[in-house]
């Protein structure tokens, strides 16, 4: 179900037209929700390809990078959000497929990606807990 790659001379152009709608859509609706923005830079950057390699590190990275930079500060954690994807790449594809069947609906759906960043950013920040108290988190 995915895209196929963007031809090379459209690549670039895809790429600005992204970052341009990203960025002048902070502002409103759901994008200025920086998990939102994250979960779609994600989807996109994967769905656009711009590399015959390394598309799902790029994605992970700009995706990471775009929502330290919306909330303001690097997030801490001694295992990352694209780390933790690394680990268990199956969510991430599951929530990549289910964007892909919605963008063929002709709607724009990243709630799967953005409940799976979610919860990677809840287990990112629960080490930090761990490690500032020496035990496990308490269960909520």
């Amino acid at each position: 179900m995915r895209a196929p790659p963007i031809s090379r001379h459209r690549t670039s152009k895809a790429l600005a037209s992204r970052a341009r709608c990203a960025i002048t859509s902070t502002t409103t609706g759901k994008m200025r929700r920086p998990a939102h923005l994250s979960a779609y830079l994600m989807w996109r950057m994967n769905w656009i390809h711009p590399f015959f390699g390394g598309n799902g590190r790029t994605s992970r990275a700009i995706s990471y990078l775009a929502l330290c930079a919306k909330l303001g500060f690097v997030l801490p954690g001694t295992k990352t959000i694209p780390e933790l994807i690394a680990e268990d790449r199956d969510p991430y594809y599951k929530a990549l497929r289910l964007a892909d069947v919605e963008w063929e609906k002709q709607l724009l759906d990243v709630s799967a990606m953005e409940d799976l960043i979610s919860r990677l950013l809840a287990a990112q920040l629960v080490q930090i807990h761990e490690q500032a108290t020496g035990r496990k988190a308490p269960k909520s």
